[in-house]
């Protein structure tokens, strides 16, 4: 993208056009979790993977075509089968994951935030339903 007068947008403006993004304004994702959101959708993952699969890819993409300049909030979770440190972390794996494709397909650096929270809670050892990201969309 090429910018012809540099001198009316200020560096900011220049950043954020360069990268891609389609608004200058950035969330507020700390005001957004303090709210509960039901999510929009829900993205699945093998047990002990961060890895995007087929399916899981329909689902952010379909996600990433509804983002539109809003803001989208990414949250990992896992299933209660190995320790909490390792759920934990694999938790925001599973998010920066889902992060990082939606970024992929055009949703601006500024309008995702990603966090694992690890174990769901009440979900038993190897449950599918608990090995998943959730995207809100606000």
């Amino acid at each position: 993208m090429k910018i012809k007068n540099i001198a009316k947008v200020g560096a900011a403006s220049v950043a954020l056009l360069m990268s891609g993004c389609c608004s200058m304004n950035s969330c507020d994702f700390d005001k957004m979790h303090m709210k509960h959101h039901a999510p929009n959708y829900r993205v699945h993952f093998a047990s002990d993977s961060a890895e995007l699969d087929h399916h899981a890819m329909k689902v952010v993409k379909k996600a990433a075509h509804a983002a539109d300049d809003r803001c989208v909030m990414v949250v990992g979770h896992t299933d209660a089968s190995d320790t909490m440190r390792h759920n934990m972390r694999l938790s925001e794996r599973r998010a920066e994951s889902v992060k990082n494709a939606l970024m992929d397909m055009g949703v601006c650096a500024n309008h995702v935030s990603a966090r694992g929270h690890g174990e769901m809670k009440d979900a038993p050892e190897h449950s599918w339903n608990a090995r998943e990201v959730t995207i809100s969309i606000h």
